[in-house]
């Protein structure tokens, strides 16, 4: 909770948050209940015109209006203190905003309420006077944070740092220029997303709004990570090198720039990143995710290295929320940490109960008021363990790709610093419980995520923040030369053996060894086949029609051929393809595939080509062996007379349509797909 400084009401400001919270969950209760009660009746009014009309009216009145909707009691004194307290461009700042966001509650909220007459006015009010309360408490906990940031800022013109800077960005030039590799789904999916968007991000801000709220609620991959690098690429091109560079400069040097910040020791920070390499490993090769871990970092530091600060522990719960946003899947974070949390408050540690509460309120005061439509309907409205049984591996295979980015050195150097902490007891208790807290942190998300998936290799970046803290620790403890020479020593070799030539599995189920150093490469991948790829590509844009891929495997599929041109050309702008369209390729995940009724022309390859168990990818086996095979649905098309050779020895063909499939004959491919429906 926002306080002025030296007010001395410490007590008094936490049963505001209390109270605030209260009223938080009053609104919810009223909000939705009045919405879903009234909002069929009187006119209509456009979406637009009530927002323009509800920011126009929240701007003059704001500093008066949410008075009104208290007796004068401690919440009303708590508000009429920020009143004469804050500065008052933060009074506008957080008008412009309630006026905007207030009447986008509704839409975050409940399914199918709108923006339509009194009732959606009355409701659209009511979230104005909550999302300026909490706009103004977050807008003033960041002004009298600003010395913190400040602080922050001055990292970057450290010369030390400046070097640190020039350095990870001549690497990853190098790495790009000297790859020839066509990057896809994961490693390009963000990269598709900020080439898509930066078209509009200047010239139509209104548009790129509306789609980015949209992308929260409608796809696992929504657009909020890819706004910063989407905001650069639009004034630099949109070719892979410089989408890469912004994933650099624009979230994992920040993170850098933390790590450097906490340890103060220019040494101590490079021992830190030299035993984590595979986060800037991640960012080389596109993973968007990488900016979670600056976010995360912060969270856990605040937390449990930070005095108590409440304006500082208020924002580090809407970090939290914002997190989960930027990256579906850091709600194993989330969750992990708020179950440490508690923990933390109540059993472990009491003497923090305030601060973890102040937490929570940060979190869920921007979670649940403006998030919780995305709650609901994007994350408890679906069975992730179901959708995503296709990619669970054995708990072995967790294990094997968890030891090849962090390496059993790594693990067994702070699981036994930590046990020494814990026999020995040279730490102070405060210490020795943030260093447990840390370790059944990550233990305790491991766990959490195996339950549901396998983990790809971004989804490792959860526990990146957890072991540089630990390391952060370390490096502050180890006061003898000869401890410090040892670990710097270890950390070394973690980065050293990632500059080992090693043949690198395609798969995660081609993982066979458990790694005691990390066991990723960062040589330049080159393709051999990228000639034959792109003949293949020029091919394609000869043709005349809707063009799809039966194939979905490392080495052929319809991502890949969309963006293989510009992947093998760094300097080359992505464009989306204007006939290659993608069919359904997890059965789960994605149904049957439908739309394979339009193609015009199919791709496919021998042998048929999945990255996953063929089982689980029967959407593409089935059609692609009946499209091979002498079946009523081959008979609609003519195989072409050329042939494709990729590597591995994988050969493409491509047939022509010569008719619209019968009924029957579609019918006995879906038939064919048995996916439990």
């Amino acid at each position: 909770m926002a306080i002025r400084p030296g007010n001395g009401e410490n007590g008094r400001e936490f049963k505001m948050a209390i109270l605030f919270f209260i009223f938080f969950s009053c609104y919810f209760i009223y909000f939705r209940l009045f919405s879903l009660g009234f909002a069929h009746l009187l006119i209509n009014m456009p979406r637009t015109s009530v927002i323009i009309i509800l920011a126009f009216v929240t701007a003059v009145l704001i500093k008066f209006a949410p008075l009104l909707f208290f007796k004068k009691n401690a919440v009303y004194d708590f508000i009429k203190s920020i009143y004469s307290s804050v500065n008052k461009s933060i009074i506008i700042f957080s008008a412009v905003l309630s006026g905007i966001c207030g009447p986008n509650l509704i839409l975050f909220g409940i399914d199918g309420i709108e923006i339509a007459g009194f009732a959606g006015i009355l409701a659209a009010l009511s979230g104005i006077c909550v999302s300026f309360i909490f706009f103004i408490i977050l807008f003033q906990s960041v002004y009298n944070s600003r010395d913190k940031i400040i602080s922050f800022l001055k990292i970057f013109i450290d010369l030390k740092f400046i070097a640190v800077i020039a350095a990870v960005n001549f690497m990853a030039v190098l790495y790009i220029i000297l790859s020839k590799q066509v990057y896809f789904w994961d490693n390009a999916g963000y990269w598709q997303s900020a080439a898509s968007i930066s078209g509009i991000i200047f010239k139509n801000p209104g548009v790129f709004f509306d789609n980015l709220v949209k992308s929260v609620f409608n796809s696992d991959y929504n657009n909020i990570p890819a706004v910063i690098p989407a905001v650069i690429m639009a004034v630099f091109g949109t070719g892979r090198l410089i989408f890469i560079l912004a994933i650099i400069n624009f979230y994992f040097v920040p993170f850098l720039a933390f790590i450097y910040m906490t340890t103060k020791k220019f040494a101590d920070f490079i021992i830190i990143a030299l035993f984590l390499p595979m986060a800037f490993y991640l960012t080389i090769i596109g993973f968007l995710d990488v900016g979670g871990i600056f976010l995360s970092l912060i969270i856990l530091y605040v937390f449990l290295f930070g005095k108590e600060n409440y304006n500082l522990d208020f924002i580090n719960g809407v970090i939290l929320c914002l997190l989960i946003l930027f990256r579906r899947w850091y709600i194993f974070f989330a969750a992990a940490f708020l179950i440490c949390v508690i923990l933390y408050a109540v059993v472990l540690y009491k003497t923090k109960i305030k601060k973890s509460v102040v937490t929570l309120l940060g979190f869920l005061s921007s979670f649940f008021v403006f998030f919780q439509g995305y709650f609901t309907k994007r994350l408890m409205a679906k069975n992730y363990a179901d959708i995503y049984s296709a990619y669970k591996f054995s708990f072995d295979t967790d294990i094997k790709i968890f030891l090849r980015y962090f390496g059993i050195a790594l693990i067994l150097t702070i699981t036994f610093y930590i046990i020494y902490c814990v026999v020995k007891q040279k730490q102070k208790k405060e210490k020795l419980i943030n260093l447990i807290f840390l370790y059944v942190f990550i233990v305790l998300m491991f766990v959490m995520f195996t339950l549901i998936q396998t983990h790809g290799q971004q989804h490792l970046l959860l526990y990146v923040p957890g072991f540089a803290l630990i390391l952060f620790c370390m490096t502050q403890d180890f006061k003898i030369k000869r401890d410090k020479i040892i670990l710097a020593a270890v950390s070394v070799l973690c980065t050293v053996s990632i500059f080992l030539p090693r043949v690198q599995p395609q798969a995660i189920s081609e993982i066979k060894t458990y790694a005691p150093l990390p066991s990723f490469s960062v040589y330049p991948i080159v393709r051999n086949d990228a000639d034959e790829l792109m003949r293949l590509d020029e091919y394609i844009k000869t043709l005349d029609g809707k063009i799809t891929v039966l194939a979905s495997s490392f080495v052929i599929n319809a991502d890949i051929l969309a963006k293989a041109e510009a992947s093998l050309n760094p300097l080359k702008s992505l464009k989306p393809s204007e006939n290659i369209f993608t069919l359904p390729a997890v059965d789960k995940r994605d149904g049957r595939p439908y739309n394979i009724a339009y193609a015009d022309y199919i791709i496919t390859a021998s042998p048929v080509q999945t990255h996953l168990d063929p089982q689980d990818q029967q959407v593409v086996v089935i059609p692609a062996l009946m499209l091979m095979s002498d079946t009523p649905f081959s008979s609609a098309f003519e195989k072409t007379d050329i042939i494709f050779k990729l590597k591995d020895g994988v050969e493409v063909y491509i047939y022509r349509r010569l008719r619209p499939n019968t009924d029957e004959e579609m019918n006995e491919v879906w038939e064919k797909i048995n996916i439990g429906d």
